[in-house]
């Protein structure tokens, strides 16, 4: 979960891969197992990693990619997150779009999941009741 928000994270701010992990002094690769999951992040890593894309270790935590505001005051909208301000250019807000719609979608999917499990538990305190 933590290397999806990083991962979100520095795709709004328009950075590589190949960019964090150069600022890491890590593989491209060994960065993208990060981010998807593979390979655990210690707390001294996500300080590294939330210094590399200008955040701080909170603003990580808190991501949640479902707050989003661009300001129409220039052709660089100012776009902020949970307090985590990104600089986007006309071009990059098309790929926040695409953000955004993956994660309603990721979460929509986390919903029919949640709601799934709801009914496991029902339906299984209510064999337990009628047992009893």
């Amino acid at each position: 979960m933590t290397g999806t928000k990083i991962k979100r994270i520095r795709e709004m701010l328009g950075k590589t891969q190949e960019e964090i992990a150069e600022k890491l002094s890590l593989t491209a690769q060994a960065y993208g197992r990060m981010e998807r999951g593979e390979t655990s992040i210690t707390t001294d890593r996500l300080e590294k990693i939330a210094n590399a894309l200008g955040v701080n270790t909170d603003e990580i935590m808190k991501f949640d990619g479902s707050k989003f505001q661009i300001s129409g005051n220039s052709n660089n909208g100012e776009a902020s997150e949970n307090g985590v301000q990104f600089n986007l250019n006309i071009y990059e807000s098309d790929r926040a779009i695409e953000i955004l719609k993956e994660t309603i979608s990721n979460q929509q999917e986390e919903i029919k999941y949640l709601h799934k499990q709801i009914e496991k538990l029902t339906d299984l305190l209510l064999k337990k009741t009628d047992t009893i």
